[in-house]
This record gives C-alpha cells, structure tokens and sequence, in this order.
C-alpha cells in the first residue's frame, strides 16, 4: 500500500472512529462493554465506566441514564442500583457491629 493508500486509510478509519464517538455511548459494565446509542449526537460522555457508578452518580449523568432505557438495557442501571443498595447495607451492618 502505497502512501495515498495509507493516507486514505487512516481518514476512512478516523471517520469512523469520530462517527462512533458522536452516535454511542461505549458502556463498561460488569458483564463487559455495552454500545448503547445517545439521544444526542455530541462528543460527550463517549466512553463511560459504570462497574463503580452509585446513584449519586446517575444523577450527574442523566443523558446516559436516559439512552440506556430508551436502548432497553435497563439491566445495566439495576446493576449499579443494586450494588449501591448492597454497598450501603455493608456499611451499616459494618458500624453497626462496631459499637
């Protein structure tokens, strides 16, 4: 492949990694990665990992909260639900064995 070639290469490859970017959200879950599909095309919140997210954290991610149901990969927000719920009672149960 000459230099045109690997030019043109590389632009076919850069446009479609800026496409990818401006249309998905590239989850990280607990299960692996997640292409969910934003409501918005803009390049925020490309690539997001949610295996450590409470739900103070969704709070500040609203859009990606959104286009997660509207993608019908509710699973994902219950996860993190249920892992904060968990975390918590762990905490308590944690200081209340304490005293």
């Amino acid at each position: 492949m000459g230099r045109i070639g690997s030019f043109l290469f590389g632009v076919v490859v850069g446009a479609a990694g800026l496409y990818g970017a401006l249309n998905y959200h590239w989850v990280r879950a607990d299960d692996g990665l997640h292409v969910v599909p934003k409501i918005a095309s803009g390049l925020g919140e490309i690539y997001i990992d949610i295996r450590e997210f409470e739900l103070s954290d969704w709070h500040e991610h609203k859009s990606l909260a959104a286009a997660i149901v509207r993608a019908e990969k509710t699973e994902l927000l219950n996860d993190a639900a249920t892992d904060s719920l968990r975390n918590s009672l762990d905490s308590a149960i944690q200081t209340l064995s304490r005293s």
